[in-house]
């Protein structure tokens, strides 16, 4: 039998967390190492991925 799947609202700030952190990690990234934006976007991608 399969289990039914139960809708959880996720609150906005707590939403926010992985954008906010790519947006921080990436700017630091680019502007101070000069670097391209695929790690930042790994590491909110691992963010988003522990808060779902």
């Amino acid at each position: 039998m399969k289990k039914k799947q139960q809708d959880i609202e996720i609150p906005f700030l707590l939403a926010l967390i992985p954008l906010v952190t790519m947006i921080a990690i990436m700017a630091v990234t680019i502007n101070l190492f000069e670097g391209s934006p695929h790690i930042p976007l790994a590491a909110g991608s691992v963010v988003a991925a522990f808060i779902a």
